[in-house]
């Protein structure tokens, strides 16, 4: 397949995300679109598998009898659903809102309700019951979809497997029928943020926002298939769900881990060998950090900083300061050195797979 935008590409550059990502499917089949770490391991999941999967969320959400112009509730943490739900709201119509399931009920209760948000997936029961808690403060909420295990004995909440479920007694509907009406001038999403004081205000973003975003202007060109994006940031995150979105445009593979930023495994990434990752600051110090304290060179870093601190400062060291400056500099490049001659880096990025037996295929 050239990696040149071909024709199809430059076409399917103004078209909103949906029919982008469906495109997709029918190009690559069986290559590996997401790659999901667990704690019981590493599983494949194909382009036609994942486009299935969104397939049956797109008819679930229909049979739910919701209509193009809906607003839909994102309420989790990354996870596979979330991915699904991501792409099936948008690729329906149906502009959804990301909300962090760490904000406050009052939070919770203003970005819901201003958004008039009629659905909301959430990321596991005690997130179900907490909304069904404000439902007396949310009247236009008729559905809440549980992601992560089973809502079947909560009252009002409908299981992922349910929607599943519903989409699948509606096989026979054509998901392009459901895709047609929509527009690349329609409202995808509503990003509510505060920048750097306030309330949050809702930032509405179309399609046109999305693939513009990614593509700055430019035609679409298809990715290689050696290369593997990891999404370690928040997917309430815009960076982070900017990388996802990068992904189906693209057709690029890409590495889910299920947790936290701020509890990334480094052996968990270094396992999906990424050839890329978007990060921000507050999660490369927490890589660098996990990093220096692997190594008995800390001290070295940490003084290395301290006179590099005191040399911007004054401008420049005395005699001794220099000496142990320029000394603690050469130790530590030729340890690096050496570490990136072994191969023995933290992130040997583009030479190794999954490790032997730990990827399973989901088919």
């Amino acid at each position: 397949m050239s990696l040149a935008a071909s024709e199809a590409d430059i076409e399917i550059g103004s078209r909103p995300i949906g029919v982008v990502f469906f495109r997709r499917v029918e190009q690559l089949g069986e290559r590996v679109f997401i790659k999901l770490q667990r704690r019981d391991g590493c599983t494949e999941i194909s382009w036609k598998d994942f486009g299935a999967l969104v397939a049956k969320t797109i008819r679930g959400l229909y049979s739910l009898g919701l209509s193009k112009g809906d607003v839909v509730g994102i309420v989790a943490e990354n996870c596979l659903e979330w991915l699904c739900a991501d792409l099936a709201t948008l690729a329906a119509g149906y502009a959804n809102v990301v909300v962090s399931p760490r904000l406050s009920d009052a939070r919770l209760i203003k970005i819901l309700g201003h958004s008039q948000a009629r659905h909301a997936f959430v990321e596991n029961k005690s997130i179900a019951l907490r909304l069904g808690r404000l439902r007396p403060q949310l009247p236009m909420l008729e559905h809440i979809i549980v992601m992560g295990d089973s809502g079947e004995r909560c009252a009002g909440v409908l299981s992922f497997a349910q929607l599943l479920r519903l989409g699948g007694e509606n096989s026979s509907l054509p998901v392009h029928e459901l895709l047609e009406p929509v527009r690349e001038d329609d409202l995808a999403t509503v990003i509510y943020t505060s920048g750097s004081t306030g309330e949050p205000k809702g930032v509405m973003r179309t399609h046109r926002n999305i693939i513009a975003n990614i593509t700055s202007g430019g035609a679409i060109t298809l990715s290689k298939p050696e290369e593997v994006v990891a999404l370690v940031l928040n997917l309430n995150h815009l960076l982070g769900r900017y990388g996802f979105h990068k992904s189906v445009v693209t057709g690029r593979t890409t590495a889910l881990v299920e947790t936290t930023e701020l509890q990334l495994d480094l052996e968990t990434v270094q396992g999906l060998a990424p050839t890329s990752m978007s990060l921000v600051p507050r999660v490369l110090d927490k890589i660098c950090a996990t990093i220096f304290a692997m190594s008995d060179l800390v001290k070295a870093w940490a003084e290395l900083e301290t006179l590099d601190q005191e040399k911007s400062m004054r401008g420049a060291l005395d005699e001794p300061a220099k000496t142990r400056y320029d000394s603690l500099r050469r130790t530590l490049s030729e340890t690096s050195s050496a570490h990136s001659e072994e191969d023995s880096s933290i992130f040997p990025m583009r030479e190794r797979r999954c490790r032997q037996g730990s990827c399973a295929s989901s088919s």
